[in-house]
């Protein structure tokens, strides 16, 4: 297992130096100055969140639970999440708890803290929450008072003995979750398998509106991409990453929790929908709004898994190096992709991510483009292009892990 090669493992089998980076980084993203812009009293929005607090303002803010944007959209806040990690460390990937085995071990001082009871370290002296604080967020998402920049003043778990018991009646197993023929199908199976899980762990997992102030969280999330990463790389159904196939019946779907509503708070509510909440930056002043729904080549595309199948036939997985010949001289901001699987077909499909240290260099040493991505088909030059959405310009020497596959057939 190499530290650095953007695959996510299970957490119980990469090495103590890893858990030791992964606690350290989550812990970094509550200090100084790993802040948004602005301060707690602004108006109407509070500025000065910590990466960390900011997790737990994003989910309260939208709520994407019921629905057929469930899964892209908690793929999504989980790769955000990775990008904010790997801008600690770039070696660092988003490992999953595999929820068929006993999570115990995982439950230390030197890592996620206390099983039963209050978290205590190492979140405690991270800041985390604070028993004593004042002000403080409350547990009610409600309370008037709430202020994203304020810290909880609990972190607790309630862990049963024993591993979950996955499969048993009322709990789906991860057999039966790969099995599905269709995504709502798969789905419903999957958000039903994790709202189980959210109560095993108990405490504040337990509790939709205050999970994502546990960092286990994020473990946890990570093994449901995972699982629908799985089902959508299985054997012979490449038509599931085909981002106007993917969802099925579900993907012409709109409204809070549809497949093409705008991915929430970070589209900035264009909808104005009263059931989400803007955040910044992803609104005045900072106004850093991406907007893009679940369709979208960058959350259908899979992440990385120890356990996804081998890559499907008529594909091809390769580095692109942005150099000063491929980088556009109209659009700064795109660099050219020159392969000949992709070359001259419109139909390809190109999944791409960050390489986050292309020259192998120790970390905080490596270059990478810290900007979030997009891919179009120009058809003058008859090739695929990466760009950066902000339209910041590309950097000669960053690269990107790019897959390409050929025009899947129908389901």
């Amino acid at each position: 297992m190499a530290l650095g090669d953007g695959i996510r493992r299970n957490v119980a089998t990469i090495s103590q130096e890893e858990r030791d980076l992964l606690r350290d980084a989550i812990a970094e993203l509550n200090q100084d100055p790993q802040r948004y812009p602005g301060n707690r009293d602004d108006v109407p929005l509070a500025g000065g969140v910590t990466f960390w607090f900011k997790q737990d303002e994003i989910h309260q803010a939208t709520h994407v639970h019921g629905g057929p944007a469930f899964l892209p959209w908690h793929r999504e806040l989980c790769n955000r999440f990775e990008a904010l990690l790997r801008g600690v460390d770039s070696r660092l990937s988003l490992h999953y708890w595999d929820w068929t085995t006993d999570p115990h071990d995982l439950f230390t001082p030197n890592f996620m803290g206390a099983a039963n009871g209050a978290a205590g370290e190492p979140w405690l002296s991270a800041g985390l929450y604070n028993p004593s604080a004042t002000p403080f967020r409350a547990d009610n998402p409600f309370d008037p008072n709430n202020n994203p920049f304020d810290p909880p003043r609990t972190l607790t778990r309630n862990l049963p003995s024993g591993p979950p018991p996955s499969g048993t009646p009322g709990w789906p197993s991860d057999a039966q979750i790969l099995n599905a023929a269709t995504f709502p199908e798969m789905r419903l199976l999957l958000e039903g398998a994790h709202g189980n899980i959210h109560g095993y762990i108990g405490g504040t997992i337990g509790n939709q509106h205050t999970a994502f102030r546990d960092p286990f969280v994020f473990l946890l999330h990570s093994n449901v991409d995972r699982l629908f990463a799985m089902w959508q790389q299985a054997p012979g159904q490449a038509w599931r990453l085909d981002p106007n196939q993917v969802y099925g019946t579900e993907g012409n779907t709109a409204g809070n929790d549809g497949i093409l509503t705008p991915l929430e708070p970070w589209a900035g509510n264009p909808l104005n929908d009263p059931l989400t909440r803007r955040a910044r930056p992803w609104a005045p002043p900072e106004n850093e709004q991406v907007v893009k729904d679940s369709k979208h080549l960058t959350v259908v595309a899979p992440p990385a898994y120890d356990t996804v199948p081998e890559v499907p036939p008529e594909s091809a997985i390769f580095v692109h190096v942005v150099t000063g010949q491929n980088i556009s001289n109209t659009f700064p901001c795109t660099t050219y992709v020159d392969h000949p699987l992709p070359n001259a077909n419109p139909n390809a499909i190109l999944f791409v991510t960050h390489n986050w240290n292309p020259l192998g260099m120790p970390s905080g040493q490596g270059q990478f483009n810290n900007h979030p991505i997009g891919v179009w088909y120009d058809e003058g030059s008859q090739q695929w292009a990466i760009y950066n959405e902000d339209e910041e310009a590309m950097v000669e020497g960053v690269a990107f892990n790019v897959g390409a596959y050929a025009q899947p057939s129908s389901p």
